[in-house]
């Protein structure tokens, strides 16, 4: 029964990473554009304070 049910999740995780697999190669730039979108807004709270 455990067998079952960790090879059930195994391969639903396996189906979800399929999914993510055409967004992989745009990671590193979102991350890119979202850190400096974060430290441009925190630049700007700090020059309103």
């Amino acid at each position: 029964m455990v067998l079952c049910l960790s090879t059930r999740y195994l391969a639903e995780l396996l189906a979800e990473r399929h999914k993510l697999n055409p967004f992989v190669p745009v990671l590193p730039h979102s991350i890119r554009l979202l850190n400096q979108g974060e430290l441009s807004s925190n630049h700007a709270i700090c020059v309103m304070i």
